[in-house]
C-alpha cells in the first residue's frame, strides 16, 4: 500500500486545543473524480490518503492523536444479491457484548448500539444507515479501552460509501460537532446518478427495504414523522412515500380509521389485494388537480402503506412508481 503523508495542522497550535475549541474552518478536502466522491475532513487533524484492499478500501484517513479520534473514508463493491443479505453483513460488523462479559483479550465488541436511517445531504441523495455505538476493546494485555463510534453507510447499487468516526469515549463530547459536519460532508456525483434506478432503500425503523423509484431522490423526515422516507421527482411532480407504525387491530380497522380521516375523498377500490405478501388494500384520495394512490397492509403489528401523490395528468405513471414499490418492497 503507497501512503502519503499530510500534516495539515500547524505547529502552533495543540491539536487537543483545537478540537476543545471547534473552528469553523473548513478542513482538507479529499476528491476522488473516479468514483465521484467529495469529502471534507477536519481542520488541522493529520490527513492520510491510502489506496489498498481489505474488505473495505480506505480512502482518506483524518486523526488526532491525542484524543485516540480518527475519521475514515471507505467504499467497497455492493456485492449482496438480497437485501437481507447486505442488512445482515453490515449489522454483523457491529457484534453486540453479551451482558456483563468483556471480550476476549485482542477482540472488540459493541455496547449501546443504535441504527437510523439517513440520507446523503449533497450530491445524488443516496440512502443509508448511521451506527451509533460504545467500542470495547481489551488489549493482549488485558487493558480495557471504550471508544465512541459514529459509522454511517451509504448504499448505491453496485458500490458502499462509508464515513466511521470514533475517538475515546470520555472525549467524545468534545469532537461531536466535527464529528457531525465530517459525516454530512460526503458527497457521492454524477459517477453514481446513472445507478440511482435499482438503488436499496433499507429502512431499519420500519423493518422493510424496496427499490428507489427511477430519477427519484430519497428523502428522510426524521424520527418523529409518520412518513418512513419520501422519494421525489421534481421534474413529473410525483412523490412517493412509505408510512409504517405499530397496530394493534387488524387491516378493517386500519381501513376503517382511515376513512374516517379521508372522509368522502378516499375511495377504497379493493380490499382483496397483494400488498408485502399478504391481503391489503387499494384506494385513492382525489383533492383539486392532485391524486393521491394509496396500497396498505397490517403485517407483524405494523401498518405499512405506501402512498403515491401524483398530477392528474400523469396517473399513468403515478401508478407504475406505485407498482414498482409493491413489486420491490420486502419485510425484514
Amino acid at each position: 500500500m503507497r501512503t502519503a503523508r499530510i500534516a495539515l495542522a500547524s505547529l502552533a497550535l495543540a491539536l487537543a486545543a483545537r478540537a476543545e475549541d471547534p473552528t469553523s474552518q473548513a478542513g482538507h478536502v479529499y476528491v476522488n473524480r473516479e468514483l465521484g466522491v467529495r469529502f471534507t475532513g477536519i481542520f488541522g487533524w493529520t490527513y492520510e490518503m491510502a489506496a489498498g484492499g481489505g474488505t473495505w478500501n480506505l480512502l482518506a484517513k483524518y486523526e488526532q492523536e491525542a484524543y485516540e479520534a480518527s475519521v475514515l473514508l471507505l467504499t467497497r463493491s455492493n456485492t449482496h444479491e438480497t437485501f437481507e443479505a447486505m442488512r445482515k453483513a453490515l449489522a454483523a460488523e457491529f457484534p453486540v457484548a453479551a451482558d456483563g462479559k468483556d471480550p476476549a483479550a485482542g477482540a472488540s465488541v459493541y455496547k449501546e448500539v443504535a441504527f437510523r436511517d439517513v440520507a446523503m445531504r449533497g450530491g445524488v441523495k443516496l440512502p443509508g444507515v448511521e451506527v451509533e455505538a460504545v467500542s470495547l476493546q481489551v488489549s493482549a494485555e488485558g487493558k480495557k479501552r471504550e471508544h465512541g463510534v459514529a459509522v454511517r453507510t451509504y448504499y448505491g447499487r453496485g458500490r458502499l460509501y462509508r464515513v466511521a468516526c470514533s475517538v475515546q469515549r470520555a472525549r467524545h463530547a468534545k469532537v461531536k460537532d466535527l464529528f457531525e459536519r465530517a459525516l454530512d460532508s460526503l458527497e457521492v456525483q454524477a459517477v453514481e446518478e446513472a445507478a440511482t434506478a435499482g438503488t436499496p432503500f433499507l429502512s431499519w425503523r420500519g423493518n422493510y427495504s424496496c427499490l428507489v423509484p427511477e430519477g427519484f431522490t430519497v428523502n428522510m423526515p426524521g424520527d418523529r414523522a409518520s412518513s418512513d422516507v419520501w422519494f421525489e421527482d421534481k421534474r413529473s411532480g410525483i412523490v412517493a412515500s412509505v408510512v409504517t407504525y405499530a397496530f394493534r387491530g387488524d387491516s378493517r380497522e386500519h381501513v376503517d380509521s382511515l376513512v374516517a380521516y379521508y372522509k368522502e375523498s378516499l375511495v377504497i377500490e379493493s380490499e382483496e389485494a397483494q400488498v408485502l405478501g399478504s391481503k391489503g388494500f387499494l384506494g385513492t384520495v382525489s383533492k383539486g388537480d392532485k391524486k393521491t394512490r394509496i396500497a396498505g397492509v397490517v403485517a407483524k403489528g405494523r401498518v405499512y402503506r405506501v402512498h403515491v401523490e401524483y398530477p392528474a395528468a400523469r396517473e399513468a405513471e403515478g401508478l407504475r412508481v406505485m407498482d414498482g414499490l409493491l413489486k420491490s418492497m420486502k419485510l425484514g
